[in-house]
């Protein structure tokens, strides 16, 4: 028994012995291996890798469309990329397809377009866009307007007038058409022609879609409309058609607000009808299958002070774009005048500050504000007066970048500079994202977004 327990003791002692043998390994091992790999906290290791910095190309592509539709690289415009606070980092120029292409480190970025801009025979100005927190993965699309600048060589276009037959039709008092035209002549209940119509095509291409149409009573004084597609142009001076689409009539909801109302076929609108406050019809053209969208807009007007030194305009406004033309029909601006309306006290709070600051969160929860500033200004080098507008893009609280100095453009501000400000805070019901407007507006490419849209709008002059 005693050597039993004995032999047992001895095992066990050998068994510990080797234990604290292999602890004093492993331990010697781990202390190899900290030091290889600089462990311990001590110095640092000569093969350790800093992390890339991660890098985003942002494009932007500015154009101009021509009378036939066609996209004409824009290059008049200059880009400044700019910091929080609005100061300049960069300043970019496009390419000869009007295209802006650069690297940043950051995902978002403020930038502001300085564009030349020209419309009719008026002067040219500057047209400034700015956007804060642009995603730099969105590409982005500016739309110029300059109409000096518009190259219409590759458009084909002809003038001639469209003699549309139809039922009869008296007191005809609604008529449209997608095409521009001059006027139209009543030849008799049944004919009616629509006087130096244009249409201009892309040479070689398609003739666009286009639509004519017109409202009134018939015999027996019910209101009826026809209506008539064209997407090919001949024959002589005057071109004879047949409409024979029938309008359905649309009971309207009671004390509905006034608003407009029209089809959106291939990017152009069709059948635009402004609907009053007492209309408790409307003549729908709905038996063709090519609508893309209907678009509704109502808007509601507060106060409106036409003061030629101080005019004040409040307001509120909705848009619905449904591929349900029932659905667009529902259109209501808000109707209720938000406290921060009711009084000038409330509406000074809404004032931008001195230092470019802004506040419109008392309005409501809406992500986005849309500040359009118009002045007027020097020219530089004709020394004569010009038109100056200055969009921003921007969160409900922030501030605007009036007061960047954006080099090269110090001259366009100075301290006797009237402006005339338009603040308007928009809400999608697709959206609270504030990324989500701020792309939509860089590209208007997201249908979803504008589907339903309402906004409060304040001008002061």
């Amino acid at each position: 028994m005693m050597k039993k327990l004995f032999s047992i003791n001895k095992q066990t002692t050998i068994s510990f012995s080797f234990l604290k043998h292999k602890k004093s390994i492993l331990l010697l091992a781990l202390f190899v291996g900290l030091q290889a790999c600089g462990g311990g906290g001590n110095g640092s290791s000569a093969n350790s890798t800093p992390p890339i910095p991660k890098s985003y190309t942002f494009s932007l592509t500015s154009t101009l469309t021509n009378k036939c539709g066609e996209k004409l690289p824009f290059v008049d415009v200059e880009l400044f990329l700019q910091g929080e606070d609005w100061s300049t980092i960069e300043k970019y120029t496009p390419n000869e397809n009007g295209v802006f292409s650069f690297t940043t480190e950051n995902e978002t970025i403020n930038y502001t377009l300085v564009a030349k801009s020209q419309k009719d025979d008026k002067a040219e100005g500057y047209q400034l866009t700015s956007f804060y927190q642009a995603r730099t993965t969105t590409p982005a699309i500016y739309q110029a307007q300059h109409d000096e600048l518009i190259n219409s060589l590759n458009c084909e276009c002809i003038t001639k007038n469209i003699s549309v037959d139809h039922a009869t039709i008296t007191n005809i008092d609604k008529i449209t058409s997608s095409a521009s035209f001059l006027d139209v002549t009543f030849t008799d209940s049944r004919n009616t022609v629509f006087n130096d119509v244009e249409v201009c095509r892309v040479a070689g291409s398609n003739w666009p879609l286009h639509s004519f149409s017109l409202v009134g009573e018939d015999n027996n004084d019910e209101v009826i409309g026809r209506s008539v597609f064209i997407d090919e142009i001949f024959g002589n001076e005057t071109w004879q058609v047949s409409a024979f689409e029938s309008s359905t009539t649309e009971s309207l909801e009671d004390n509905h607000q006034a608003f407009s109302f029209e089809q959106l076929i291939l990017g152009n609108r069709h059948f635009v009808m402004d609907v009053k406050e007492g209309d408790s019809r409307l003549q729908v053209f709905k038996s063709h299958d090519i609508v893309d969208l209907f678009r509704s807009e109502a808007q509601n007007i507060f106060e409106e002070r036409p003061n030629l030194n101080d005019y004040l305009r409040t307001s509120s406004k909705q848009i619905i774009t449904s591929e349900v033309y029932s659905d667009s029909l529902l259109v209501e601006a808000e109707p209720s005048v938000p406290d921060a309306f009711k009084d000038d006290q409330s509406r000074n709070e809404l004032a931008i500050k001195s230092d470019g600051s802004y506040d419109f969160t008392s309005l409501a929860d809406f992500p986005m504000a849309i500040i359009t500033i118009e002045f007027q200004s020097i020219s530089s080098t004709t020394n004569s007066p010009i038109s100056v507008s200055w969009i921003t893009y921007g969160p409900i609280e922030g501030i605007v970048p009036i007061k960047a100095t954006l080099p090269g453009y110090e001259y366009l501000i100075n301290e006797q500079t009237h402006f005339r400000i338009d603040n308007e805070v928009i809400k999608s019901a697709s959206s609270n994202n504030y990324n989500d407007y701020v792309s939509f507006y860089q590209n208007n490419s997201d249908m979803t977004f504008k589907g339903n849209l309402k906004s409060y709008q304040i001008i002061t002059d």
